[in-house]
């Protein structure tokens, strides 16, 4: 584990990988042979050397001149291991300055001496403010160029103080060095007498990682749920990293924003199991109950605080996309492993990071900052309390990540009053709560082998329609036979009738209000042709998928034992029969995907279905 993780920022040509190749060279901490590679490479090339090619290894950034990603470099020196994420400085590479900066413990501000405090150097300073980087190194580069001049560093400290302070970053020091003459970066330089600090090196190992948070409440944005079924192994392991605080044995915990509550029964690790896990371990455990949760949940510790739940939101958004961040657009917003969508109900201000300056706009350009107002499909579970970082999200449009930000304020929505709901709403459809059947009623046909997984998903998407006020029931076809449908065997007619008595009763519910969530074998394409014209428009078929093998190993109600052993035998040639589903509205492969994915496509499904 690296002791300190520190990025390298400042405007584009101060010499932010100069610095960090230098100091690696002077601390005789690169690998063998690289320093003398790098040499040779410059000569053949009839270029001068440069320290900033240590770190720009790819090709493209070498023939530039510039760090075009964040470029990952680790060394140790006296113990210490230092993981440099040197960040590119240009304008138009901005996103890549953010993501390295996001995971960093501490970040080296770099300023060219002869150029002083420029555009980018003040915007990287307000993006590492909103992203909580506290430790703050400003080294100020080419001292030669200005003759070391102390009225020059000087100028550029109160110039680059006055802007600091507006952001709040206090530096942990000042430190005027030259990177090309090796000035004050591992050794103390003669030529800067008036300079009574330490070498650059010296401040780093001064440097500490960001403070354990074992001490905090507990958050752990759930990662995924995972089942093995396989030589008797029945867990079913809720995974994901601890962000802040511990979990154990017999903590009672509560999943945000579903409110679901349960005990930790175990936690898994590769060589068994341990008594509990702390922030930054990634994590497995088993509940005492098999509760539906998703993935994007929060968990924390009912007998601590709870995180803010919210849909609509006041963030302050840094935008890096290329189209302007404009009211009434939406986009995907992501948190924790959380992702719903977030649309711009209204932009209050708009700021140049550059120079502070705000103003009133409707949309704001790449790499401005926006304060608005977001509008979510889908409660999310955050906490305002920089210690936590939970409130850091991402926009992203497509498949590009155009924006990154931070919640600082929940908005309290009239919508949750339930008369004003749908009004206020529209189409935020996904998580209409309480306020009566907001949608109409439907039915959606699960169809599929024994054991391919057709109850579970129907329990799963019934409580999340009940959760958001929807009123939905299961028409299960092994209670079926047990009451109303007990007369009938599993012959074709049988079947047939099966299916046919279950579908009036369905229509007769749907056209209630009620959305009914029907689990049938169904095996025959003509039979479920059938009971779709007999609904009509409000009738949507689900093919649960999963070969006979697969079925055969779950066997959750021991029907294919019976079966086997003489007792069903009809039952055992006619699921052998199955007729795939090709009419079916939507396919859910139960072996392809996890439980959490399968419930999640099931879910949405029904939630557009029934609110369109």
């Amino acid at each position: 584990m690296n002791d300190c993780v520190v990025v390298t920022v400042g405007h584009v040509d101060h010499g932010k990988s100069s610095v960090i190749g230098r100091l690696m060279a002077d601390a005789g901490v690169l690998p063998k042979g690289k320093l003398e590679a790098v040499r040779d490479f410059c000569a053949r090339g009839a270029r001068p050397f440069e320290y900033a090619y240590l770190l720009d290894a790819l090709k493209l950034e070498q023939a530039q001149g510039i760090t075009l990603d964040v470029a990952r470099t680790f060394f140790t020196y006296q113990n210490k291991t230092f993981e440099i994420l040197d960040a590119p400085g240009h304008v138009e590479l901005l996103k890549n300055m953010v993501t390295g900066a996001s995971r960093a413990d501490a970040a080296l501000l770099v300023v060219d001496a002869s150029a002083g405090v420029e555009e980018n150097t003040r915007r990287h300073a307000y993006y590492l403010q909103l992203l909580g980087v506290r430790q703050v190194v400003v080294a100020v580069n080419k001292m030669d160029l200005v003759a070391y001049s102390t009225a020059v560093f000087d100028k550029v400290v109160a110039d680059l103080g006055a802007y600091l302070a507006t952001v709040g970053i206090e530096p942990v020091a000042y430190v005027p060095l030259s990177a090309a003459e090796g000035d004050n970066v591992v050794f103390a330089s003669s030529k800067m007498p008036w300079y009574e600090g330490e070498p650059l090196l010296a401040i780093m190992m001064r440097l500490s990682p960001l403070p354990p948070r074992a001490d905090l409440a507990l958050r752990l944005p759930l990662q995924d749920v995972y089942r093995f079924g396989e030589m008797g192994d029945s867990r079913r392991i809720l995974a994901g990293t601890i962000v802040t605080g511990t979990l154990a044995v017999g903590n009672e915990i509560c999943f945000y924003p579903s409110g679901k509550r349960t005990v930790v029964r175990s936690i898994e690790s590769l060589d068994g199991t341990r008594p509990d896990a702390q922030a930054g371990q990634a994590v497995g455990f088993c509940t005492a109950d098999e509760l539906v949760v998703m993935r994007g949940e929060m968990v924390v510790r009912a007998d601590q605080c709870a995180p803010t739940l919210a849909v609509k939101v006041r963030a302050n958004v840094f935008w890096l996309g290329d189209a302007p961040f404009a009211e009434g657009k939406s986009y995907t917003l992501k948190i924790g492993t959380a992702a719903t969508k977030a649309t711009v109900q209204s932009i209050e201000k708009v700021l140049n990071a550059a120079e502070l300056v705000a103003t009133v706009r409707h949309e704001a350009g790449m790499n401005e900052i926006a304060t608005a107002v977001l509008s979510l499909d889908a409660p999310i579970a955050f906490d305002v309390e920089a210690e936590y970082e939970t409130n850091r999200f991402a926009l992203v449009d497509g498949y590009d990540i155009v924006a990154g930000g931070q919640i600082v304020a929940k908005i309290e929505d009239a919508a949750y009053d339930g008369k004003n709901l749908k009004r206020t709403y529209g189409n935020n459809r996904r998580y209409l709560r309480r306020a009566g059947n907001v949608g109409r009623g439907a039915v959606i046909w699960l169809s599929g082998l024994s054991g391919s997984g057709k109850t579970t998903l129907a329990a799963g998407a019934a409580a999340a329609l009940d959760e958001m006020g929807v009123n939905a029931y299961i028409l299960d076809g092994d209670v079926l036979r047990s009451g109303i449908n007990a007369d009938l065997d599993f012959s074709p007619e049988g079947r047939r009738q099966n299916v046919l008595r279950t579908g009036h009763i369905a229509k007769l519910m749907a056209d209630a209000g009620v959305v009914v969530i029907v689990t049938l074998i169904s095996p025959y394409e003509r039979d479920r042709a059938e009971v779709r014209r007999l609904i009509g428009e409000n009738f949507w078929g689900v093919y649960v998928k999963a070969s006979p093998e697969a079925c055969y190993l779950r066997d959750p109600k021991q029907l294919y034992a019976k079966a086997k052993s003489g007792q069903m035998h009809e039952f055992l040639e006619h699921c052998n029969l199955y007729e795939p589903y090709t009419s079916a509205d939507l396919v859910i492969d139960t072996e392809a995907m996890s439980e959490v994915a399968a419930a999640d496509l099931l879910r949405d499904f029904i939630f557009g279905k029934i609110h369109q």
